[in-house]
């Protein structure tokens, strides 16, 4: 054999053996990656000798994650599923205005769309999945007006509900638009995804006693579907579901929530000292009223504020742990870095997190026997359009129980304020249009 042909194999050979230790090392990267991946899940996330978890703020992964949506009506509970999401997993969700898909660090992305505040991402054809939550009309609609009293009074998200007076002007000029937009996001999820790439999850379930952990378990488990995303094992998502949800329960909650609302600025506010509308009398430019809250999309400054985190409290989640096998845990760690919180009641997180509301009173506000029965009729239409969607259908069913045991409230007849101009209506889904006859006058 010439030298030609001898130099010819050892170059060969050589490449060979190149290419084979680059695709062992390529192969051997993977799982390494995914080991750390786990580890930090482990060190992250630590059971607790009497029922309860650690939790740990999130973390961006170290392998990229292919996020899903999470979609909810606003005043549906937003805050409330990302924080869960968080607990449950130890990845951040993210924003749907700002995230960047190919950076594959959030596990989920927050939206409210089709309704105006929330937004369509250019990327949202390569989200394979989503999980959409539910919540009666006859809270989320009066929960969203909360969201808008507070933006407008200047009052700290999530810390005050409107008085009565002021969500009856607000209900009257917008209760229709507000159905609508409430009928039409349960349309688009569910057109847009099929069952099998779907979570309907209820709000009334996640907050159930009895039934909120198995939610829970329901979420993390769809969670798991995404590759690299590792939720806490089975035995420990009852804690997270209650430090999550529960935590106005825990005896340390109201002492932190006090401190914390000393600490934020006092906000002056006439609106409960006195009605928001007096027609009655003329009053100085000085002391008139503020005008009452109209209908409109939300502004930019409105939409960061729903979905901007709380700083009433610190922000701590727990961190999954690989659920294949049991895994040893030392408390040392953990321990050092809270060393002067105090000892968690059993149950629940040893560490505090950010709560999802610092709302107080009733939640329930008055509706209209026509406000009750347009409600009752669009979930009617749902049903028949969504026959063969027996979890969606279930949901409904209990939606329209609670809103026939709902009290009438009596109809308020509202003074147009001067200038303003009375709103033509749209008609509703399978609403029929009612023309005057044949010499009748039109009111």
């Amino acid at each position: 054999m010439s030298k030609s042909n001898t130099k010819m194999q050892r170059v060969r050979f050589g490449a060979a053996l190149g290419i084979g230790m680059m695709m062992a090392v390529s192969i051997l990267e993977v799982p390494s990656m995914m080991s750390r991946e786990m580890q930090r899940h482990r060190q992250m996330w630590v059971a607790l000798e009497n029922g309860g978890c650690d939790v740990t703020p999130p973390v961006p992964a170290d392998v990229p994650v292919k996020a899903i949506f999470a979609a909810n009506y606003p005043g549906s509970g937003t805050k409330m599923l990302w924080n869960l999401i968080e607990a449950l997993t130890g990845i951040p969700t993210a924003d749907e205005w700002e995230y960047n898909y190919e950076d594959g660090s959030a596990v989920a992305i927050k939206t409210h769309y089709p309704h105006e505040s929330g937004h369509l991402p250019e990327y949202a054809e390569e989200v394979p999945r989503a999980i959409v939550l539910l919540r009666n009309p006859k809270y989320a609609i009066a929960s969203l007006h909360n969201y808008i009293f507070e933006f407008n009074n200047n009052l700290p998200m999530h810390s005050t509900r409107a008085p009565e007076d002021a969500w009856l002007r607000w209900r009257d000029e917008n209760f229709r638009q507000s159905l609508k937009q409430w009928y039409d996001f349960i349309v688009f999820w569910m057109d847009t995804y099929e069952p099998t790439s779907r979570l309907i999850v209820t709000y009334e379930g996640l907050v159930d006693p009895e039934w909120g952990a198995e939610a829970a378990t329901n979420i993390a488990a769809f969670l798991a579907q995404n590759q690299n995303v590792h939720p806490v094992a089975a035995e420990s998502i009852p804690c997270v579901w209650r430090s999550v949800v529960k935590y106005h329960e825990d005896p340390r909650f109201v002492e932190a929530a006090l401190q914390a609302m000393e600490q934020q600025p006092q906000v002056e506010t006439q609106l409960e000292q006195q009605p928001e509308f007096q027609m009655e009398q003329p009053q100085p430019e000085s002391q008139m009223e503020p005008q009452p809250e109209q209908y409109q999309p939300e502004p930019p400054q409105l939409r960061r504020r729903l979905q901007e985190p709380s700083e009433m409290m610190p922000q701590e989640y727990p961190m999954p742990e690989e659920q294949v096998e049991q895994q040893e845990f030392t408390t040392e760690q953990p321990y050092e870095e809270v060393p002067q919180q105090p000892a968690a009641p059993q149950g629940y997180s040893q560490t505090f997190f950010n709560p999802s509301s610092l709302r107080s009173g009733p939640e329930e506000k008055p509706y209209t026997a026509v406000q009750l029965g347009m409600m009752i009729d669009q979930m009617q239409i749902l049903k028949t359009r969504y026959q063969n969607d027996q979890a969606l259908a279930n949901v409904l069913d209990a939606y329209i129980r609670d809103l026939m045991r709902t009290p009438v409230a009596p109809v308020t007849a509202q003074v147009p304020l001067e200038g303003e101009e009375e709103e033509v209506q749209a008609p509703m889904e399978g609403e029929e249009v009612q023309l005057p006859m044949e010499g009748e006058e039109v009111q």
